[in-house]
C-alpha cells in the first residue's frame, strides 16, 4: 500500500469523524419499495442520509458494448450493472465538488448490523493516515490475500461488493479516472482498475450486509 508505514503499529488517521461521515444512498425512482425499506432502516438506526437518484439503465435505455473479459466465452453484462456503475460514478463526481473530508456511500439494500456504531468508531480510529477508502460492507473476502492492519481493519486484495463504503474526498479523482469504463459488475471493475492504485481497507467482520443477500460469503 502506497505511503503507509507498515513498520508502525500506531495508526494515525486524520479523519475527524468518530462515526459515519455524511451519508449518501443511491436510490431509484422506479423502485420505491426498496427506498422505503432503506429509509425505515436508516431511521431506526438514527442515521441521517441524503438520497442520490441513480440510473435505472432499463428506463434510460443504457447498455455497454464492452465485453466482460473475465468470462469464457466473453459476454456483455446486464443493463443493471451499467446503471449501478453510472450511479456510483455520478455520485463521486458530485461529492468531488462539495465540501467535506470524507463521505459514506450506500446502496439501497444496505443493512447495518447490531452494534455497528462501536465497530465503525473502532475502524475509523484504527485507520492509517494514508487511507483512501474503507469498505464497511464487503463480500467474498475469505479467499483473498489479506493482512490485518489494526483491530477490525484489514488490507484485503481485493474485496467485492459496493453496498457500503467510506471514501475520502482526495481519493475521488482516482475513482473518477480509473472507473470510466462499464464492462463488468462495478466491484470487479474497481478491484481490477481502481483499488490497485488506491489505499483501500476493509472492515472484517463486515458491519453492513445486503438486505435479502445475507448469505453472501464474508
Amino acid at each position: 500500500i502506497k505511503e503507509c508505514d507498515w513498520s508502525s503499529d500506531v495508526c494515525s488517521s486524520d479523519l475527524r469523524y468518530v462515526t459515519l461521515p455524511p451519508v449518501y444512498a443511491i436510490t431509484l425512482e422506479s423502485t420505491p419499495q426498496r427506498t422505503q425499506r432503506l429509509k425505515k432502516h436508516l431511521e431506526a438506526q438514527n442515521i441521517q442520509w441524503t438520497p442520490w437518484e441513480g440510473f435505472d439503465a432499463a428506463q434510460w435505455g443504457l447498455a455497454t458494448l464492452h465485453p466482460y473479459m473475465l468470462c469464457t466465452p466473453e459476454r456483455i453484462v446486464e443493463q443493471k450493472h451499467v446503471g449501478l456503475h453510472l450511479s456510483h460514478w455520478s455520485l463521486w463526481q458530485h461529492l468531488s465538488k462539495i465540501e467535506g473530508e470524507a463521505f459514506t456511500v450506500l446502496e439501497d439494500d444496505a443493512q447495518f448490523s447490531e452494534g455497528w456504531q462501536a465497530q465503525v468508531e473502532q475502524a475509523i480510529q484504527s485507520l492509517p493516515a494514508c487511507w483512501e477508502m474503507l469498505l464497511i460492507g464487503s463480500g467474498n473476502t475469505f479467499d483473498k490475500p489479506k493482512m490485518q492492519w489494526r483491530n477490525n481493519v484489514w488490507d484485503v486484495r481485493y474485496p467485492q461488493c459496493t453496498h457500503a463504503y467510506i471514501v475520502r474526498k482526495q481519493a475521488l479523482d482516482k475513482l473518477l479516472k480509473t472507473a470510466r469504463k462499464a464492462w463488468a459488475p462495478i466491484d470487479i471493475a474497481l478491484a481490477i482498475a481502481s483499488y490497485p492504485v488506491m489505499n483501500v481497507f476493509t472492515v472484517l467482520p463486515r458491519i453492513v450486509t445486503q438486505h435479502g443477500q445475507e448469505y453472501i460469503a464474508e
